[in-house]
């Protein structure tokens, strides 16, 4: 008999299993019950759009779609972002997730979602048989904050609560990228939801030339978060900052791991410039790779790393 294949929306039984089955790749040792419970009550699971594919009414391919707006050279349009796709270890090799993979970006196409995204930790060739373009973006550490903080000026930086100027962090964050190739735009509704999403992440901000701790009259901030042995900026923001002041905010960076005891800093960014030699680059576990769906709006490719504008926070 021949095995019945359907590919959709998953129910939210099917939403389950799929939780379950990507526990072998992602769980680590967080028990199985305690694992699904934890993604089905995720604010950044709860956000994605789940879909299947069955055979004979069993789970054996599954993703995470996710609403998003990306920016491809200047056009803003709909898009989606793909994550946790996976296939159980005793279904791979049949081509499931590639048709499932298919089918959904079918019907993103139809639903107007021009431009895709997603971070293959599985390398690009996979992804690059469905039209998507690896990203040339950077990662970077140093493992000497105490050095980099002490070779020149550093600026300062006021902690902020950031849900009290969630629409000038955004205006910061839109005049940063205003002439980046491509990256994620993001709505206030957005914003709010990359708050809970990242619940502890802290922001600190730059102050304008009149200093002041006020929001309104900060020209940049710092977003991070830490790790037992790192401090990682996740977002530094300077909207025509020049590469000296650029460079004086990662010193106050790196003077604030130093602080919090942190003996690294570094994460999803390009050393900054003249500040190379303290940084070891590292490659990404996940590579960023964006898809376009309209022809008349493809990928900007052939630029530098700093044309193509993602961060750790934009991970599903």
């Amino acid at each position: 008999m021949t095995a019945e294949v359907d590919i959709h929306v998953a129910d939210a039984d099917e939403r389950r299993a799929a939780y379950a089955n990507v526990h072998e790749a992602w769980g680590g040792d967080t028990p199985l019950d305690e694992w699904v419970a934890g993604r089905e009550e995720s604010a950044r699971h709860c956000r994605g759009e789940w879909w299947v594919l069955t055979v004979d009414g069993e789970v054996l391919s599954s993703l995470g779609c996710y609403p998003l707006e990306l920016s491809f050279a200047g056009v803003v349009a709909p898009a989606f972002g793909w994550g946790a796709v996976h296939t159980p270890p005793a279904a791979r090799r049949r081509g499931y997730a590639e048709r499932l993979c298919r089918e959904v970006l079918r019907v993103c196409a139809e639903r107007g979602q021009v431009f895709g995204l997603l971070f293959s930790g599985i390398g690009a060739e996979y992804y690059e048989r469905m039209g998507f373009v690896p990203l040339p973006v950077e990662s970077a550490v140093c493992n000497d904050p105490p050095a980099l903080a002490e070779s020149g000026p550093r600026a300062e930086l006021v902690p902020v609560d950031p849900a009290t100027c969630l629409e000038h962090l955004g205006a910061l964050y839109a005049a940063e990228h205003e002439h980046t190739a491509v990256y994620l735009a993001r709505s206030q509704d957005y914003w709010r939801y990359s708050l809970v999403k990242e619940p502890d992440t802290e922001f600190v901000l730059v102050p304008g030339d009149a200093g002041g701790a006020g929001a309104d009259g900060a020209r940049g901030f710092v977003r991070f978060g830490l790790q037992a042995d790192l401090l990682y900026p996740e977002e530094v923001v300077l909207p025509r900052g020049s590469a000296a002041e650029r460079a004086a905010v990662w010193r106050a960076v790196s003077a604030l791991a130093v602080e919090r005891g942190r003996p690294r800093v570094g994460g999803w960014l390009s050393p900054p410039t003249g500040l190379a030699d303290h940084f070891a680059r590292k490659p990404l576990s996940a590579i960023p790779m964006v898809c376009s769906l309209d022809p008349s709006h493809p990928v900007p490719t052939g630029l530098g790393p700093e044309q193509y504008r993602f961060y750790a926070t934009d991970h599903f």
